[in-house]
């Protein structure tokens, strides 16, 4: 099953080697901040929004980003819009789950800092 740090490995390569743009103009280009790509791009975090903008960006170049949840991902996979199967969907689900569990821990952090500053 695709993890955070696979996916974000994939982004990396995308980002560098289909779209030949540097973090901060990416981030751009989707309406984030370079830190959170980075984030993104390491594995360690993120944001589902920036996903869905990102998923959205590359369908705006004519890039199949449902290639970048494969189960065999390679960048000559990274092609113009195909049809979708039912394991790209779920390989999106799974790293959503995964998003959400993420943010959650680190929400969880947020509140019981707060709470230690009362």
């Amino acid at each position: 099953m695709l993890d955070m740090i696979e996916f974000g490995k994939r982004v990396q390569m995308v980002r560098e080697h289909v779209l030949d743009m540097n973090q901060s103009e990416l981030a751009e280009k989707i309406n984030t901040s370079q830190v959170l790509l980075s984030r993104i791009e390491r594995g360690i975090g993120g944001n589902i929004n920036v996903v869905f903008d990102l998923i959205n960006y590359l369908y705006s170049r004519n890039i199949a980003a449902k290639e970048i949840f494969g189960e065999h991902f390679s960048l000559d996979l990274v092609s113009p819009n195909s049809n979708s199967s039912d394991a790209i969907h779920s390989q999106i689900e799974g790293l959503v789950k995964e998003l959400q569990k993420s943010m959650s821990a680190d929400f969880d952090k947020l509140l019981l800092l707060l709470s230690l500053h009362k």
